[in-house]
């Protein structure tokens, strides 16, 4: 029994190694594919088979995804994260999953329900699995011409019926067992693993639910589910979070609508493309990246965490899209590396891996990650997270141009970005009066080499270094015109400016009118 038991778990190591490998190639299969259906015009006949492979290659993915969840369910370490939905909508969806090969083995697929709807509190995804599980257990063994049908009664129980060859009741008390098949001569079969029953078993129990079944030999299989009503006999931490739950579907809802690869409309202050550096191990899936970005971004491709992190330091990209599993330094590290530095902390970095575990999720968005997407992805999703989060950041420019005041207790401190704002604030109203304070100056006094600073300023206020300073010196100027006697040539000079008319040009640039309009509208409204 030992050596069985050692036997399981060398196969179930296997597999749990193996199918984090399987994530990457898959990704370069559904991505194009996707993209291929997402092109205008496109024939019928060619659709058609395009959706077969994408529907083949999400049942793949979900097999993958199968034996890594039933290796946390093993170690006791599978959770639920529970939300209310439409138990006959997603029954629906479910069974029109298998329509295709229902066709081509000319089998008859119904589903019928008691109810036109009921709400139900579950976990969708380990669900979707129970049901792949089942009805995929019921074509293994369903004759040509056979009947499956999936029902729903009034009462939260669902049924997965089949009339094929059927189990004998010596073997129904084991057929929930890990690692455990039915004869495959008592039963046509096409294989399996023998652990998607033991998983389906252990997810409904999650669910506080009940799962049996019956056979009648060459007459019927019928796997019974029951689920409980309300969501009382859930724990408060597998409930979802509202919050967590509805920006997951409002980026779902967006990934859908976007028929069309999304295009970035934002360029930089200078309306210059921004920069991409692309961190990814898997040639392939790097190059896919670059090609996808390539038109609209300078994009900058590199192989592991190191090389990535040189780079990072010297061109400060724009945004960071950078693999988890990577040799020299993983993703994590790297990640983290970044958002601690200075220089490097205001650049948006998403996170791509094959963990889909939630400890890996919290781990990224911990170590400061601004998104966190698990292999296979869709490429609209990634392209609409890009342009988010440069939109964000965008937006955060704006802000600081709104909040820059020339009295540094008026700055209030809530990042390492606006920390490094307020010195730098405080630096220009030191030397304000100062017409000779140099962009050399305001870099060796903040540390920095002209390159990283103009990089630097740029990314966070959408100024440049020396347009910064400018700015500072009116804003100043403006708080002398409204509430000091002076005139604007001593204002010009206290605020640095060795050229009264110069001072003028810059004023009217900034405010929309001279000096003296806005001495004038001032005194009007006091």
């Amino acid at each position: 029994m030992d050596q069985v038991q050692e036997v399981n778990e060398m196969k179930l190591r296997f597999f749990t190694n193996i199918s984090h490998e399987f994530r990457t190639p898959l990704t370069l299969i559904l991505a194009p594919v996707q993209e291929l259906l997402s092109v205008e015009n496109m024939p019928l006949a060619g659709k058609k088979k395009l959706q077969l492979i994408e529907q083949n290659s999400k049942r793949l993915l979900r097999l993958v995804g199968q034996l890594l969840d039933f290796r946390k369910a093993e170690t006791g370490k599978m959770t639920i994260s529970v939300s209310k939905f439409d138990l006959i909508k997603f029954l629906k969806q479910e069974v029109k999953a298998f329509r295709g090969l229902a066709e081509s083995n000319q089998v008859k697929l119904s589903f019928q329900s008691d109810v036109s709807q009921m709400m139900l509190w579950f976990d969708s995804e380990k669900m979707g699995i129970v049901m792949n599980n089942l009805l995929s257990n019921a074509f293994k063994h369903v004759p040509q011409d056979g009947e499956i049908s999936v029902k729903q009664d009034m009462h939260a129980r669902i049924e997965v019926r089949d009339n094929g060859k059927g189990i004998p009741k010596t073997e129904l008390k084991r057929i929930f067992d890990r690692f455990y098949q039915v004869d495959s001569t008592l039963n046509r079969s096409t294989g399996g693993s023998g652990i998607g029953l033991a998983l389906t078993k252990r997810i409904v129990e999650l669910h506080q639910g009940n799962i049996s079944v019956e056979s009648t030999r060459d007459v019927e299989t019928v796997f019974f589910i029951d689920l409980l009503l309300g969501k009382e006999h859930f724990s408060e931490d597998q409930i979802a979070q509202d919050e967590i739950f509805e920006e997951a579907t409002e980026d779902f809802i967006k990934s859908e609508q976007h028929t069309q690869t999304v295009k970035p409309e934002i360029k930089n202050a200078k309306g210059e493309k921004k920069t991409l550096l692309i961190v990814e191990d898997q040639e392939d899936i790097n190059n896919y990246i670059a090609d996808l970005f390539h038109e609209d971004y300078n994009v900058i491709q590199k192989f592991d965490g190191v090389e990535g992190y040189a780079n990072c330091m010297q061109t400060l990209p724009d945004l960071i899209i950078s693999d988890v599993m990577m040799p020299g330094m993983d993703g994590f590290e790297f990640c983290e590396k970044v958002k601690k530095q200075e220089r490097t902390a205001h650049i948006p970095v998403i996170l791509l891996t094959a963990k889909t575990a939630d400890q890996f999720k919290i781990k990224g968005i911990t170590i400061g990650a601004d998104a966190y997407i698990t292999k296979p992805f869709n490429m609209d999703l990634l392209m609409l997270r890009v342009n988010k989060l440069l939109e964000k950041k965008s937006q955060q420019q704006k802000h600081f141009q709104k909040t820059i005041k020339v009295e540094p207790g008026e700055i209030k401190i809530t990042s390492m970005d606006e920390e490094l704002i307020k010195k730098a604030i405080a630096l220009v109203e030191k030397n304000i009066a100062e017409a000779n304070y140099s962009v050399e100056d305001f870099s060796r006094d903040l540390g920095m080499s002209r390159v990283y600073l103009y990089k630097k300023m740029t990314s966070l206020t959408g100024k440049s270094p020396i347009e910064f300073i400018r700015i500072i010196r009116l804003k100043r100027a403006a708080q002398l015109l409204e509430k000091s006697q002076k005139n604007i040539s001593q204002v010009a000079y206290d605020v640095g400016f060795n050229s009264p008319r110069l001072f003028s040009k810059y004023f009217r640039k900034e405010y929309g009118m001279l000096p003296t309009a806005f001495v004038k509208a001032k005194n009007k409204n006091n």
